[in-house]
């Protein structure tokens, strides 16, 4: 058994993350949450169901997330490439317009700047292609959130169906007790009549 702020540190999110976890799912940890002088504690079933919908729920977007930071970065080291092999072009035709007099010399620095020429077209596009799968991955992480932002929804929408259904129900109680007083007066007032000798009814004497 965990207090909400042992649960909070072990897990390392807030009191206040753990006390809104607890109040979203209260119908299934009903019966699982005990209080102790002013401290509420989660039983072991409780803690295992918020950390499998904490889980559940966060990996998707966790998942996208790093990925995204992992593509950025390598986005980030493909642009600094780009920029060095930049610089190595704009040396070697510096090279290459000096070293024109001498013909192999020139030969060579044009086999490399036509290297260098075609890795930095490589790395364009590996960067096009990164920038691309991390607008896709953004766009799912965004649906992910939309999609817990619904299920909360939902689970609200069912909560106030479940209280309507239970004042429907003591309404419904309510009025049968109504109809089975009303009965019964109306059958203590029929029992206290009788039929004279001439057939006709008069209210028993008392």
């Amino acid at each position: 058994m965990l207090s909400f702020s042992d649960y909070a540190t072990q897990r390392g999110v807030s009191y206040e993350c753990v006390r809104r976890q607890v109040d979203k799912h209260k119908d299934a940890l009903e019966g699982h949450i005990m209080s102790q002088y002013r401290t509420r504690f989660l039983d072991d079933y409780a803690v295992a169901y918020l950390d499998e919908h904490r889980s559940s729920s966060s990996a998707a977007i966790v998942s996208s997330r790093e990925e995204i930071q992992s593509k950025t970065e390598r986005n980030e080291q493909l642009e600094s490439e780009n920029k060095e092999l930049l610089r190595k072009i704009a040396l070697l035709q510096d090279q290459l317009l000096n070293l024109q007099e001498e013909n192999k010399a020139g030969i060579e620095a044009q086999t490399q700047l036509k290297m260098l020429t075609a890795t930095k077209e490589s790395l364009e596009n590996r960067d096009a292609e990164l920038t691309a799968k991390v607008a896709v991955l953004e766009v799912k992480a965004s649906r992910v959130e939309q999609l817990e932002e619904k299920q909360s929804a939902l689970e609200q929408e069912k909560t106030d169906w479940i209280r309507e259904k239970a004042r429907l129900e003591a309404e419904k109680n309510s009025l049968a007790e109504e109809k089975a007083r009303i009965q019964n007066e109306l059958d203590k007032e029929k029992n206290s009549y009788v039929r004279s000798i001439f057939g006709l009814w008069k209210k028993k004497p008392l």
